[in-house]
């Protein structure tokens, strides 16, 4: 029996009741809540949501799994590999339906804390969140009084901080400080727009969120050709912190991921719009540091699912629909991008996890692990994960 199955009723419950109060807490928040199931919850097949991340705790793994042709039949997980152990756990925080999708997020650190927040499905217009310090055993549970806008990285935590983006508004970012129950209102669409750093971007909606050294930083699509749509609060104040994308004034520049942690920042940008799209990837070490930009990765199809090594690395998975056809990684800044052959059937997303690169292969209720040998080629490490999931309801 996993972890998750063995937790106590109690978290559940607590996850269940605060879900119960998502009205009131809208109005004590200032948040504005929406009137009805967000219109823009995807009906069908969904990518994006699926990301790992490796930090010196472990590696975690936010997976889709189920039915992945029935989307009320998805649900996404969330797994951890302990560092220096070859074993995954399901670790899905309790009490709140997870086949609208999951974001999360982590601050590393001598205690590292991971937010996940449940993307809303059927008729639910609010998010679900939970927090654990202890790597899953036990999850404190929150609410967001809005939808999460649809997003790997919708959510961020960073010192006693929360932020996330929201469908309200437009779009909009909330905080919270020392709960995760009460939000207020940073800044919207509309507002970032209405800044020099916004008038330059033209932006249409956000994309992505993480704090950075404590301060907010926000991705987001732009209207304007050219321009990397990335923002950063300094003193209250929204400033460009985009990097430049070379030959790229016709292209729509779109930021898909945004991470910070101990060694910087890091963001995958998507290029498309002029010929076959392509990924970049630009790092910082600080927030007030230049930029290193990769060259771009040429790729066809979807970005399935995204990976962060600890140094840095990064690792990118496409698809025809969900059957992954590729994996390109790059080891971090002044890397080349490499092609790690066509991954194993069922091939959901992979990740870096002690010098290795796990594929984490999904066959319905169940994981298989595969690992990438010196040779090139991938081996079945007979690792496996198995989920309950009780299929046909939405939890």
């Amino acid at each position: 029996m996993t972890r998750a199955l063995r937790r106590t009723a109690t978290g559940a419950a607590a996850l269940v009741a605060c879900v119960a109060l998502a009205s009131a807490l809208a109005s004590a928040a200032g948040v504005r809540a929406a009137a009805a199931a967000p219109p823009d919850v995807p009906s069908g097949r969904v990518a994006g949501l699926e990301q790992t991340w490796e930090t010196p705790q472990g590696t975690w793994a936010v997976i889709a799994m189920g039915h992945l042709d029935s989307r009320l039949n998805t649900f996404w997980q969330l797994l951890f590999r302990p560092a220096g152990t070859s074993r995954w756990s399901l670790v899905t925080p309790p009490g709140a339906a997870s086949n609208g999708g999951l974001s999360a997020d982590r601050t590393a650190g001598p205690t590292e804390a991971v937010i996940a927040g449940f993307q809303p499905s059927k008729h639910l217009d609010y998010s679900p969140l939970a927090e654990t310090t202890d790597e899953g055993r036990h999850w404190r549970a929150g609410i967001l009084p809005a939808a999460l806008v649809f997003a790997a990285d919708a959510v961020a935590v960073g010192g006693r901080s929360a932020i996330a983006l929201v469908r309200t508004e437009g779009g909009a970012l909330v905080r919270a400080d020392g709960s995760i129950t009460r939000w207020s209102t940073v800044a919207t669409v509309a507002t970032l727009g209405s800044t020099a750093a916004g008038r330059a971007c033209k932006p249409s909606a956000l994309s992505a969120v993480a704090v950075a050294q404590g301060a907010p930083e926000v991705g987001a699509d732009c209207a304007e050709p050219g321009t990397v749509g990335l923002f950063r609060d300094v003193g209250g104040t929204w400033v460009s912190s985009a990097p430049k994308v070379a030959d790229a004034r016709t292209s729509k520049l779109d930021v898909v991921r945004l991470w910070s942690g101990p060694v910087g920042t890091t963001a995958l940008i998507e290029r498309s719009g002029a010929g076959t799209p392509s990924l970049v990837v630009a790092w910082r070490r600080s927030p007030d540091g230049r930029w290193t930009v990769s060259a771009p990765a040429a790729y066809t199809g979807d970005v399935l699912s995204t990976a962060t090594g600890a140094a840095s690395s990064v690792a990118v998975v496409t698809s025809a629909g969900w059957h992954a056809h590729a994996v390109e990684s790059i080891a971090g800044p002044g890397g080349r991008w490499r092609s790690d052959g066509r991954p194993p059937a069922g091939t959901q997303e992979v990740a870096f996890a002690g010098g290795s690169l796990d594929a984490l292969a999904v066959h319905a209720s169940r994981v298989s692990v595969w690992q990438l040998g010196a040779s090139g080629r991938w081996h079945d490490t007979s690792a496996r994960v198995t989920v309950p999931i009780v299929y046909g309801s939405s939890t």
